[in-house]
């Protein structure tokens, strides 16, 4: 049996440092719920709708880099994470599902 809980949170757009603060602390939630994974929104870590700050290579590095920090404190919490984020996947910018586990991006989902 596999244990999961829904993050129902609200992420600020653009707020990278405060949405990555807040899915730290969904995540613990659901570990201290004895959670096997974490489900959170699409682009739970960059806010939505991000409009034009995608278009900013600054805030697409920066919005990767926040999800591997995520998917580094996810062996911390013991918990799986999937999350919908802003992703490159070979130069191409794509809203993707990512499985965290373990420390490590272990898959992206997109279309």
């Amino acid at each position: 049996m596999i244990k999961i809980a829904l993050a129902q949170c609200n992420p600020v757009v653009g707020d990278l440092e405060g949405n990555l603060t807040l899915c730290y602390r969904e995540a613990a939630k659901a570990a201290k719920a004895g959670a096997d994974l974490v489900i959170f929104p699409e682009m739970a870590l960059i806010g939505y709708p991000p409009e034009d700050l995608v278009q900013r290579r600054s805030f697409r590095e920066k919005s990767i880099a926040a999800a591997k920090k995520l998917a580094k404190k996810s062996a911390d919490f013991g918990v799986a994470i999937l999350i919908g984020s802003l992703w490159e996947d070979h130069g191409e910018l794509v809203n993707a599902a990512l499985w965290m586990q373990d420390g490590k991006i272990i898959h992206t989902l997109h279309k």
